[in-house]
């Protein structure tokens, strides 16, 4: 048996009526010919493969239209309808209509979902609005431009013709003039989802421009597209119990947002109309059958709201933020690959809505997804809530956050192994928009209100770890100042306070905006001895390690300026999280990796002495936590005010102190590193390894016992 395979330029993901023909097609296709397969390209093109060739299947559909058409009823209006509830109308149906009622409509249940009676609703069920916009489907239109196409297609049109006419449909050809007007119809119920010409994810309501439907409109089109949309169900239940909560929703159906970002990366303010809602349509890269399709479709859902009245209870009301990562998980895990975007916004009438394609979702979830909906997104909703009157400081903030969140969701580069290290720089630039979101929501929450800051986990290091200096140097300062398991940097860095064991936003504080000072990394030293002088010595833990060779390239300034302000924002996002158990490093020798001895006298003064053991009388006691606090900031304060000369007179002091005979001043060759670096770094940690290999580049006797790494 030969595989057909056939390319349908004509069914296209760029425009909502040109996917839902696709879908159509394959809908009627699949009951002819249950074997067949259909997936999308990269380019959003829909293939068929088959054992007949597409000329055979198209006739084959064209013959099954002919003889037995789908119905298509609009059950709660017209004649048939009147004085019927959605419920008794759709009980008393046939088989064969059952899918279009589920597209119609879900019925509504007798008892409300936590709130009042639904007795007092204007209506039995709640819509489709995907079938709703256009201002046709209320008055019937589409049962009437349904029976219309039936009948021109039915009529004294040859099959021939027919079949000629939809292949040339499906593969974007042209007919010739006479046979267009033959297969044309007046009845125009599609111009809702014939895309306008604004495309891209910053497009809203005042974009569109949407395309003018011509007068008549192919019959085919009206079939293909209306069968289309059959495959959006609202129910799964057979037949509807009016006392049943409702257990499913119209799928892919949310409120519209414009997350993404504009031409030239600017961040656009402009947002749609309450009543905008978009549809995530799924795409699929491997062959499918129809009856793998129904199923995936039907058992996707999506949080909704309870039902009230005048409200689109059937669209889910979360921030399109969660439900792009929401969506992404569910459609990954039913076996699509990417959701197409399509905004049905308002036009220049605004009864009536046009469809706005606005790229694209590639739901190959992360795994840090199911951490942004169980940890950020409860701290999201709940800041809509509390904030009456959105500020534009916050809208921008907020705006960032949701393109990070919507990049989950995009594909790993072609070059890149799929491993968590590939998006781990999603994940940190969450973090950053999280960070950078705090300082203008505590400003926003009213004073009568109280908002929990979010509180994150340390499996948030973990996703976050792509092995790059900028992030270990970053977990390094957090992990080596913390207070239990909060980080001492929090409540400095970020605008909360502690209140009954919780962090809730503070709006009297003003923590410095790292994104905007002329020196963050300065900023950042300055903030973290802020923390160590408010806090208690005897609470503060040090935990955690650092790499010399991290230590080396921010020396060297191979971070640049862009990586010292990347470092400053990760550090103020991962203030919030608790420190994760350190991973053992490995030893490295200063000189290899290129600090010099110099550098080294540093760094080892602001490390705590090694332990005395009992053989060894000459060694120092350990010291007090007020002790080791007093020597950081001694070191730390001159090289913020630039006296770099006052911390190596002090590092030396320190050293000697404790026995070490030092090895003659280097001569100062290399260029030297920034006063902020070097503050930085001497209030990292380090392991015992290498506080011995730093003992090794300044002294000429060591004093770190053998058995914690020093020399025999």
């Amino acid at each position: 048996m030969t595989l057909v395979k056939e390319r349908l330029p004509g069914c296209t993901a760029q425009s909502l009526d040109g996917y839902l023909r696709g879908l159509g097609f394959f809908l009627l296709a699949g009951e002819v010919e249950p074997s067949m397969r259909a997936w999308w390209d990269e380019d959003g093109i829909l293939w068929l493969a088959s054992s007949r060739t597409l000329e055979d299947l198209v006739a084959a559909v064209v013959e099954e239209v002919r003889r037995e058409p789908p119905p298509l009823r609009t059950p709660w209006r017209g004649s048939t309808g009147r004085g019927h509830t959605f419920i008794d109308v759709r009980n008393g149906a046939q088989d064969a209509e059952l899918d279009w009622f589920d597209a119609c409509a879900l019925a509504r249940p007798a008892e409300g979902l936590g709130t009042r009676s639904t007795a007092r609703e204007r209506s039995d069920r709640e819509n489709n609005p995907l079938l709703g916009q256009g201002g046709s489907f209320g008055r019937s239109d589409p049962e009437a431009a349904y029976t219309d196409a039936l009948a021109t297609i039915g009529g004294k049109v040859g099959s021939d013709e027919l079949t000629a006419a939809l292949v040339a449909t499906l593969r974007g050809e042209p007919l010739e003039r006479k046979l267009t007007q033959q297969l044309s119809t007046s009845k125009a119920v599609l111009g809702a989802y014939q895309s306008g010409r604004a495309t891209g994810a910053g497009s809203t309501a005042r974009d569109v421009e949407p395309t003018r439907q011509p007068t008549k409109s192919s019959v085919w089109d009206i079939v293909l597209v209306l069968t289309g949309l059959r495959l959006f169900r609202g129910t799964l239940t057979r037949r509807p119990d009016p006392r049943a909560r409702v257990q499913a929703s119209f799928p892919f159906l949310v409120r519209s947002r414009p997350v993404g970002v504009g031409p030239g990366g600017v961040h656009d303010l402009r947002g749609d109309d309450a009543q905008a809602f978009e549809l995530l349509a799924p795409l699929w890269s491997s062959p499918c059958a129809l009856r793998t399709l129904r199923r995936l479709v039907s058992s996707a859902q999506l949080r909704l709201p309870p039902s009230r009245s005048r409200r689109l209870g059937t669209v889910a009301q979360d921030t399109l933020d969660g439900i792009l990562v929401q969506a992404g998980r569910a459609a990954h895990g039913l076996g699509f690959d990417r959701l197409v975007r399509f905004a049905l916004v308002a036009g220049a009438d605004p009864r009536y809505r046009f469809a706005v394609r606005r790229g694209e979702v590639h739901a190959r979830g992360l795994g840090a997804a199911r951490l942004a909906v169980e940890e950020i997104l409860p701290f999201v909703r709940e800041l809509d809530r509390a904030v009456r009157e959105v500020p534009p400081s916050l809208a921008v903030a907020r705006r960032r956050l949701e393109d990070t969140l919507a990049a989950f969701g995009r594909p790993r580069p072609s070059s890149h192994p799929a491993s968590s290290a590939s998006d781990a720089p999603r994940v940190q630039e969450v973090l950053v928009a999280l960070g950078l979101l705090q300082p203008s929501a505590a400003r926003a929450v009213p004073n009568d209100r109280v908002l929990d800051a979010p509180r994150l986990s340390s499996r948030w290091f973990r996703h976050a770890d792509d092995g790059s200096p900028v992030f270990r140097l970053a977990r390094s300062l957090l992990a080596g100042f913390s207070d239990e398991r909060a980080s001492l940097l929090r409540e400095t860095l970020l605008p909360q306070r502690r209140e009954n064991g919780r962090f809730i936003l503070d709006p009297t504080r003003t923590p410095p905006d790292l994104d905007r000072v002329s020196d963050p990394l300065a900023a950042l030293v300055e903030l973290a001895l802020t923390a160590l002088r408010r806090v208690e010595p005897r609470n503060a833990v040090r935990s955690g390690s650092t790499r010399l060779s991290d230590v080396a390239v921010l020396l060297s300034g191979a971070l640049g300026r862009e990586g010292e302000r990347r470092l400053a924002l990760l550090c103020a996002a991962l203030a919030g999280v608790d420190p994760a158990p350190p991973r053992p490093a490995p030893s490295e020798d200063p000189l290899e990796v290129g600090i010099g001895a110099d550098v080294a006298r540093l760094l080892l003064a602001a490390q705590p002495a090694a332990a005395a053991t009992g053989d060894d009388a000459a060694s120092p006691a350990p010291e007090s936590p007020e002790d080791a606090l007093k020597r950081r900031t001694t070191l730390a304060s001159p090289l913020l005010a630039g006296r770099v000369d006052v911390a190596r007179t002090v590092a030396d002091r320190e050293l000697r102190r404790r026995g070490l005979d030092l090895l003659p001043t280097p001569p100062r060759l290399a260029p030297t590193p920034s006063p902020a670096a070097l503050a930085f770094t001497v209030l990292l940690p380090f392991d015992d390894k290498a506080r011995s290999a730093l003992e090794r580049a300044v002294s000429i006797s060591p004093t770190t016992p053998h058995e914690q790494g020093g020399v025999a």
